[in-house]
Parts: C-alpha cells; structure tokens; sequence
C-alpha cells in the first residue's frame, strides 16, 4: 500500500506538471520502480474503447453549482494538511512534529485536548515533544493500533505540568511513564512510585559527595580542565537519587563539593 501512495503521489505532481507546462496528458499505463522513486510508461492506449470504457447505467451525470459545492466545503472537517499547517503557523509546533501529530486524526485530537486543558496554552511544543519522542514510543512497544495512545489527553496535560514545574524530573518522567496505570493521575503515580523531585537539598549534597568520592577519575579529569567530565558525575548522582533530584540542584552541589566548598 505505501507503494500505491508514493506511486499516486509521483503521479499528481507528474501530471500537474505536464498540465501547467502546456503538454497533453497521453492516455497509457504506467508502472512504479521501486528503486528509482518514479512511474514509468508501459503501454500506450490511444482510443477509449482500448480501455473499455462503458457508462455506468446506475450513476447518472451529477450536475452541481457553485453554492451546493460551497456547502459541501463548509460541511467537512478541518483536513489533515490544513490542521498541519495551523498546528504550526498558530499552535508554534515545529514542522516536523506536526506532520506525525496530524497523521492520525485521533493523536491529532489528543494533543490538542491537552494544549486546551488549564495552564497549557503556552505549552504546545512541549507536549509535542513527549507525545511525538516518548508516547507513541510507548504505544508502539505496547503494539497498540497506530491511532490509539497509552494515555488520555488529561494524563499527558498533568504529565508535561509536573515536568515544566519541576515537581519531577524529565528522567523521572521517563520513569513514570511506563508504570502509569490507565486513568491515573500522574501526581498520584509519581507519589505511588516516590518519583516526586528532591526537595532535601542534604541528601542531594550527601550524594554529590559519595559521587566524588567513587569517581576520582572523573574528578581529576574535571580539575584538570576538562569541563564535559563534570556530566559522569551528574549522572552518577542522578543515578543515586533515583532520578529525583533535580539536575540544576545537582550541578550546584557538585561544583560546591568540588571547590571543597562543603
């Protein structure tokens, strides 16, 4: 079927082509080759009869104006390319993600209701990104239809919140993710599981030391000029916490225990 597409698709830009140049579209079957992404002729038919067209007696020829064809349009959804194009022009959703949310009309939907619920207007790309990076990765390790999510809109709302303020960590997140039980609240599932972010600045700081102390390597590395190595040991901290602790909380104590401020 995606042969079909790509060849149709190769074929509407070919025959608008030919068209707009001023040619005549010759009457003839075409194939698709795979490999060079394209239609190619195959046999021409000059007369109508070489296809066999006959009238088909149960369709009479419809006849319409303008204000029925104008009512017709009024009456139909917003289609997928026109709602791609508002998702970025008026939602701010980059290009790219916006040609996968508007894919499916249901994840379409879903990332919408979560743009409308209370306090998410400005977050659009934000939702974006874990529906589009983290979500539907989910759905497809679950095998769930290619239209269906692992969570409702209100649970992806809740889920970006917590992370925007800080309540949990994107690795938490991540965490969290996997164990949401179906219709819970992500604040509940993130309490359940202990995932909620550090607040106790003394455990963060205990584990930045037992850090420093179990990677010496690292620490000379970093001593010695190499900046990047300061990231092993925001990992191993990261890794002690659980997840927990928030990552700016965790640089600041590292570079406090480093200057052997602590």
């Amino acid at each position: 079927f995606r042969a079909v597409e790509r060849a149709l698709r190769f074929e509407e830009v070919r025959q608008r082509e030919v068209v707009a140049a001023g040619s005549v579209l010759v009457q003839e079957t075409r194939g698709w080759s795979e490999a060079r992404g394209v239609t190619l002729a195959q046999r021409t038919k000059e007369q109508a009869h070489d296809y066999r067209y006959f009238p088909e007696p149960d369709l009479p020829p419809l006849t319409t104006d303008d204000a029925a064809r104008a009512d017709i349009r009024a009456s139909l959804p917003e289609l997928p390319a026109a709602r791609l194009q508002r998702f970025v022009d008026v939602i701010g959703v980059a290009q790219s993600d916006a040609e996968v949310l508007t894919n499916d009309r249901p994840i379409a939907d879903s990332f919408e209701a979560a743009c409308a619920a209370p306090g998410m207007d400005s977050d659009a790309q934000l939702i974006a990104n874990w529906i589009v990076n983290d979500i539907m990765g989910l759905a497809r390790a679950r095998a769930l239809p290619m239209d269906q999510l692992p969570l409702s809109a209100d649970q992806i709302a809740e889920l970006v919140q917590l992370v925007r303020d800080d309540k949990i960590t994107a690795r938490a997140a991540k965490d969290l993710l996997i164990q949401l039980d179906a219709g819970e609240s992500p604040v509940d599932a993130a309490t359940r599981l202990n995932l909620l972010s550090m607040d106790d600045t003394a455990e963060v700081l205990d584990a930045a030391r037992a850090a420093v102390a179990d990677n010496p390597a690292a620490v000379v590395d970093y001593k010695g000029g190499k900046g990047a190595a300061i990231g092993r040991l925001i990992g191993d901290v990261m890794r002690r916490t659980g997840g927990r602790a928030k990552p700016d909380d965790v640089r600041t104590m590292l570079l406090r225990v480093l200057d052997d401020d602590v």
